[in-house]
């Protein structure tokens, strides 16, 4: 591309640079264009693993990398420290996005995995140039919402892209945020579970909760209508907990009924891990039923933890004192770190499905033996989640992965079902 396309140095004149490109580019009604915000997303991880003087260094070879996918018509600018904005060609529809996303990603991730040991990962936002009358800043301020959201959507691949017409939902968004206090009210968000299946014994004895938006006019609402929304002003917190009432309700109703012993696993939010005293709100609601504490297990996303280990610490120790067990979720997703496995004490390791990409690959496989293998020398239960193919599926009972999870045993499904098929039938495994 055109080197007057390109700015890396830092100064104050980028943004005034690159907001004079999408002015023109609005006046002259050029809707194929779309504005990004981009991300390096292990940066720090990444930069510290090296040496921390070698930080700007990397930047600049990922921001070359950047520049490779770029047109002469097309405007990159750094921004502030490892984030970028750039004006690209891309129509306003996901299989555009996904394709330029995707060129993003790879001349980024294999450049750095080749020459540096290991992948840089990117964190992708994009705001459309379709609404001549949303100016620059709040178009940069739709795309990097939009790459801040990114964790709700697309898990299955291992880039973050998110994109929603903020300008053209954002009525949509403030109604739905409004019908959040009566939906709980209602019980219109519904507890699913995902099933655990035990390789060693192909039964299911365990869960994962997750939570679905049913309303009684729209219908499923997709997640990512409404998660990134109530993580950002808080309703997140009752609905984790209203879940969590009810699946303990669920589990000491099979308990008294059925005599059927199910644990049931959590993820814990940013809103209660950034928060203090949410051990007192679990417990309480806990306490109303009779089932043992080892029936929970709360999950830690690696994201979310990996940055704060001193204040993990106390966090841990208050969830193993009450009795609960803890897992890490989501590892090997971009952001590992040894450190949180030595740190603090861990009850299950759940590997990211970014990690199966392809069974035939030697070096794959080798790594997901042994991070199993470290996983048992630290008296820590493995879970593979992510899991479609059969392959998949005997490659890891080979190699004593603990449990699966995933479309080739189950998908996510109501409580309800979960309890005709496990628990008054007791249908188990393939």
């Amino acid at each position: 591309m055109d080197s007057q396309n390109m700015i890396f140095d830092l100064d104050q004149s980028n943004e005034q640079k690159i907001k004079t490109e999408y002015d023109r580019l609005i006046l002259d009604n050029q809707n194929g264009y779309s504005l990004v915000s981009i991300k390096l997303k292990n940066f720090i991880t990444f930069s510290h693993m090296l040496a921390d003087d070698k930080g700007e260094d990397l930047i600049q070879v990922a921001y070359n990398r950047l520049c490779t996918c770029l047109s002469d018509d097309e405007y990159i600018v750094r921004i502030h420290s490892y984030y970028f904005n750039l004006l690209i060609k891309c129509e306003a529809n996901l299989d555009d996005l996904h394709r330029r996303a995707h060129e993003f990603h790879f001349a980024v991730k294999n450049f750095f995995e080749e020459n540096y040991g290991r992948p840089l990962y990117l964190e992708m936002g994009y705001c459309p140039l379709n609404h001549p009358d949303v100016d620059f800043y709040t178009a940069r301020y739709y795309a990097e919402i939009s790459r801040m959201a990114s964790e709700y959507t697309f898990p299955e691949t291992n880039y973050d892209m998110y994109y929603i017409s903020y300008q053209d939902q954002k009525e949509d968004f403030l109604k739905l945020e409004n019908l959040v206090p009566e939906a709980l009210a209602n019980g219109d968000f519904k507890l699913y579970l995902q099933p655990k299946v035990n390789l060693a014994t192909g039964q299911v004895d365990s869960a994962e909760a997750l939570v679905r938006w049913i309303d009684p006019k729209r219908g499923m609402i997709p997640l990512t209508s409404f998660l990134p929304n109530i993580e950002e002003n808080g309703f997140i917190r009752e609905m984790d907990l209203y879940l969590f009432d009810k699946a303990c309700s669920y589990m000491e109703r099979w308990l008294k009924e059925y005599g059927r012993k199910f644990s049931i696993s959590f993820n814990l939010s940013k809103a209660y891990f950034n928060g203090t005293f949410f051990m007192d709100e679990f417990t309480s609601a806990f306490k109303k039923y009779n089932i043992s504490p080892d029936s929970v297990r709360i999950e830690l996303l690696e994201s979310i933890v990996l940055n704060d280990i001193e204040h993990l610490l106390p966090l841990v120790t208050n969830i193993y004192e009450f009795g609960f067990s803890c897992a890490l979720d989501d590892f090997g997703s971009g952001f590992s770190s040894f450190d949180i496995l030595t740190s603090v004490k861990l009850s299950e390791l759940k590997i990211d499905r970014s990690l199966f990409k392809d069974i035939t690959n030697d070096k794959e496989r080798s790594l997901i033996c042994h991070i199993v293998d470290i996983a048992h020398d630290m008296d820590m239960e493995v879970v593979a989640e992510g899991i479609e193919t059969e392959d998949y599926a005997n490659y890891l009972k080979e190699i004593g992965c603990d449990f699966i999870q995933g479309f080739y045993y189950y998908k996510p499904m109501p409580v309800d079902e979960f309890e005709k098929l496990f628990i008054t039938n007791t249908q188990q495994g393939r």
